[in-house]
């Protein structure tokens, strides 16, 4: 940002002082370009983005199925988001990660409750089941159901 505010500083000074040397008869072409050159230091920096989703630049979210709401969509990534932010802390609280972890919300009150967790363990960590139920529903305040299994079964 220092970079760009310093270039930007010297071309408007770099077209000031051209347009003090020229005189009368070119100044008004000389503060003409020398607009159209602060325009282009000023609009550089966006030629860097990229607009297109699904590469590097601007993210853009999942386009929707045929027949999905963009309210349905926005559900769907807020559910994600939390079940990714669950996982995070039971890994963090008591070191087992789940293959998967779903929740349950109750959409209808005011604001989204969760109503229950459901952890699915490797079949290596599935001795854990108990502890990790323990622990989500003493971080959360609601039931937690442990299923063993690489693939958990479809909701």
């Amino acid at each position: 940002m220092k970079q760009y505010l310093t270039v930007l500083f010297c071309g408007s000074l770099l077209g000031a002082l051209c347009t003090a040397a020229a005189g009368a008869r070119l100044e008004k072409y000389l503060r003409y370009l020398s607009a159209l050159l602060c325009i282009l230091l000023i609009v550089s920096p966006f030629r860097e983005f990229d607009l297109e989703p699904g590469e590097e630049g601007l993210s853009a979210a999942p386009a929707p199925l045929e027949g999905e709401t963009l309210e349905g969509l926005s559900v769907k990534l807020a559910e994600e988001e939390l079940c990714r932010t669950i996982a995070a802390q039971l890994s963090a609280g008591t070191g087992i990660t789940p293959v998967k972890l779903s929740i349950d919300i109750d959409w209808t009150a005011e604001e989204p409750v969760i109503t229950a967790v459901r952890l699915f363990l490797s079949p290596e960590e599935n001795h854990r089941g108990e502890e990790a139920a323990a622990w989500a529903e003493a971080a959360y305040g609601v039931p937690c159901y442990v299923t063993e299994g690489e693939e958990p079964p479809c909701p």
